[in-house]
C-alpha cells in the first residue's frame, strides 16, 4: 500500500470463481479513493479502480 495524494495504491491478488485452478489471479494495482457520500447521512464509500497487472 502506497498513499498518493488523493488516493491509496493497493497490490493485491484476486480470487475468482470456486474450481479455479490457477487462483488467486494477480497481483494487481488498484487506485483506492474515498467518496463522499451523496446523502447527508450516508457513509463515504471507497472506489477501486483497477489499474493493471504488476509486472515483476
Amino acid at each position: 500500500m502506497r498513499e498518493v495524494d488523493g488516493y491509496t495504491e493497493v497490490v493485491k491478488e484476486q480470487p475468482c470463481a470456486e474450481g479455479c485452478e490457477n487462483c488467486p489471479h494477480g497481483p494487481y494495482l488498484y487506485r483506492v479513493r474515498v467518496r463522499p457520500p451523496v446523502e447527508p447521512d450516508a457513509e463515504p464509500t471507497l472506489r477501486w479502480d483497477l489499474m493493471g497487472p504488476v509486472m515483476d
